[in-house]
């Protein structure tokens, strides 16, 4: 395979793309080296211990091996950990005292699609670090002495952790709620439902069986259509709730007992203000795309909304250095103060589950506290040339219109509404997002926005008509 066509798969946050074409095992192999000589490095030349594991899709087992004997040729310790979901990758590092590591995962990406998460401290992964590991895979020193793999099953700890966090929750004291469990055929098919059942809810499995073609729905929660079928079992089960996890189990999707979806517009705030119950008065990072509710719901809790740009990496290095009570992000991953800003999907469950047995109320009625107002959904439009330089000049041409905003892309503020435009971190497209008070100002806000992109004109606006008739 020719170097040059790894580059693409190196993205801001981690590395994903297509298999074989993109992501393959020699790929898999250099990055275990990359990784095992950049911590030794780090270490003063002596192999450093990494946690590997890997999520269900079809190509992760040859890749995982490979990424192991990269590590052990390159005198690492290598802990194979097995499958498990990134939420447990994380946990994996903390139970063995172990902070790089290496999760072979897509993550939400298509079937077809593999990649790796890797961290080579406490803090996420930087894109310059990405940047040093993808040239030192291209250069990939000679092998060093003294590697070696050890399997490690962490799953049934991991397991004990998530009861006993319910437990601390009173999960298992609150009332019975029933609740449809979508784990879409991913990393959490078996586990959630067992978590969920020993802590005596009443659970509806659906797609639990690990499946790394994802034959039922998209791998990724935030598209509505993967979402349907979630809908329709708890209409059917007449169950209180519905969650969904994505392909590698961070991030999370709720629908209230009507089967409607609440999106993370709603029940981050809802979880943000929550945990500014259990902590006190505290930052709160938010995602740059959510619903300015949250930020009224964070100073009504007594919080300090801090905006920051999409992107894993980028929301969990705010939360931790912030020591923020919590982070949320409109793709559905939040990042809690006391998991270290790790963000797990079913542990976000678990407190929406907690929210609504202290407070006895359905999701239904906790989401009619947000304050509403008409948001499109995230519009992505693709987009091959510079999109840098596309964001500079629609940046030049609002500032004289509204206040603008460049903590990612160009968000622009006006008296009635706001507009975003961005630059997509995991494929070539630009996403762009609106809100305001009502239908009218929303076309307005974009009709303003745009006034130099013509070409972005007609998808903005059926979102915008798509918005009005979820608002009605």
């Amino acid at each position: 395979m020719a170097l040059r066509s790894w580059a693409a798969a190196f993205k801001e946050c981690d590395i994903r793309g297509p298999y074989p074409e993109q992501v393959d095992e020699e790929l898999a192999y250099r990055l275990g080296i990359a990784v095992a000589t950049e911590t030794a490095e780090a270490a003063g030349g002596c192999g450093q211990p990494v946690v590997v594991a890997g999520d269900v899709r079809l190509s992760t087992p040859a890749l995982q091996a490979r990424v192991l004997e990269g590590l052990r040729h390159a005198g690492a310790m290598a802990f194979d950990c097995g499958i498990l979901p990134t939420p447990g990758y994380y946990f994996a590092r903390r139970y063995l005292g172990v902070e790089a590591g290496v999760m072979v995962t897509a993550s939400h990406s298509p079937p077809g699609h593999n990649g790796f998460k890797p961290i080579l401290g406490r803090l996420p992964i930087t894109p310059e670090e990405l940047g040093h590991l993808r040239r030192r895979a291209e250069n990939p020193p000679p092998p060093r002495p003294g590697g070696a793999i050890h399997q490690r099953s962490v799953q049934g700890a991991y397991r004990d952790w998530l009861v006993a966090q319910g437990r601390q929750m009173l999960l298992d004291k609150a009332r019975r709620l029933a609740v449809v469990v979508d784990c879409g055929n991913g990393c959490f098919s078996g586990l959630a439902c067992e978590v969920l059942a020993e802590l005596g809810l009443h659970v509806i499995p659906l797609f639990c069986e690990p499946d790394g073609r994802f034959p039922n729905r998209s791998p990724d929660v935030s598209r509505p259509e993967a979402l349907e079928a979630l809908g329709c079992a708890v209409r059917q089960a007449g169950a209180d709730l519905g969650v969904a996890f994505d392909g590698d189990g961070d991030r999370v999707a709720f629908a209230d007992e009507t089967g409607a979806v609440v999106g993370p517009d709603v029940f981050v705030p809802l979880l943000a203000a929550d945990a500014l119950r259990r902590f006190g008065p505290g930052p709160v990072v938010l995602d740059i795309k959510l619903s300015r509710a949250a930020d009224e719901v964070v100073r009504h809790a007594g919080g300090t909304p801090l905006r920051e740009r999409s992107g894993h990496t980028f929301m969990k290095t705010r939360v931790i250095c912030e020591g923020a009570v919590l982070g949320g992000e409109g793709s559905g991953h939040v990042f809690f103060r006391e998991l270290e800003g790790g963000d797990d999907g079913l542990y976000a469950a678990m407190v929406m589950m907690r929210l609504m047995a202290d407070t006895g109320r359905p999701l239904s009625a906790l989401a009619a506290s947000v304050p509403k107002y008409v948001l499109t959904r995230d519009i992505r439009v693709p987009f091959e040339g510079d999109a840098r330089a596309f964001l500079e000049r629609l940046a030049n041409t609002v500032a004289g219109q509204a206040r603008v905003e460049r903590v990612d892309g160009v968000k622009a503020h006006y008296p009635d509404g706001w507009a975003l435009a961005r630059a997509s971190v995991t494929e070539p497209a630009i996403t762009m997002r609106f809100e305001a008070e009502t239908v009218e100002a929303l076309r307005s806000v974009i009709q303003r926005f745009l006034a130099a992109a013509p070409e972005l004109l007609p998808p903005a606006l059926a979102a915008a008509e798509e918005a009005a008739e979820r608002a009605n």
